[in-house]
């Protein structure tokens, strides 16, 4: 990468990085193959390998052409991959990749069923990452207590749901088309199970970062 890691990008570019994860058995295509015959997808593109591509891009067109990209290799060659983005400000190449590449390794690792990953959504998970796999072990442990080794659908659902409610019992109960006190005989039982009481914040913010650290600790099979 490195012919291209030094060329500039201009006010109005970003890149996209896409990467391969799993292609049909019996398809040997590259990517290169797949955005030959697509060059609306990106104004310069250079593959590393089978399932690597950088794309040059309008930046204001990311998203969009991300989308567009990830269906069209998935509905036409039967390629399943991941797009990673840059953080907004970075104006050359070189930062633009290295940044792209944070962006898929916290997401990968995090929300491995995200098809999509921006640099400034990954900002706690990006810092997260470079916390020592022991450290992450003893947190979650802590953090969790016997949510540690993984929790019921019902209760995952419900925290997440409730945590991006922004710890609103009413707000969750919505979202999920339960009853409050249902919701509230959940998060009883999440702390029962962690000795945390979720609907308060110190409690919260301590599961919150032990679930994400106990995918972390498991993405790297070291529970």
């Amino acid at each position: 990468m490195s012919a291209l890691s030094r060329l500039q990008l201009r006010a109005d570019e970003t890149i996209l990085l896409v990467i391969a994860t799993k292609t049909r058995q019996d398809e040997g295509t590259f990517l290169g193959e797949v955005l030959e015959q697509e060059p609306a997808f990106a104004q310069e593109w250079k593959c590393f390998g089978k399932s690597r591509a950088v794309l040059r891009v309008h930046r204001k067109d990311a998203l969009e052409t991300s989308a567009a990209l990830l269906q069209t290799l998935a509905e036409d060659v039967g390629i399943d991959a991941r797009v990673a983005l840059p953080g907004a400000h970075a104006l050359t190449l070189a930062v633009a990749l290295a940044q792209a590449e944070e962006s898929y390794a916290a997401g990968r690792c995090f929300y491995p069923n995200q098809p999509i990953y921006r640099y400034e959504d990954l900002v706690l998970e990006r810092l997260l990452l470079c916390l020592p796999t022991d450290a992450a072990k003893v947190f979650v442990q802590q953090s969790l207590g016997d949510l540690a080794h993984g929790l019921n659908p019902d209760l995952q659902a419900t925290l997440q749901t409730f945590f991006r409610e922004d710890l609103s019992l009413t707000e969750a109960a919505k979202q999920l088309y339960l009853h409050r006190n249902s919701i509230s005989y959940r998060l009883e039982k999440v702390r029962q199970a962690s000795g945390r009481d979720v609907r308060h914040f110190q409690d919260a913010v301590l599961v919150y970062l032990g679930l994400l650290l106990s995918e972390r600790v498991r993405h790297q099979g070291a529970f």
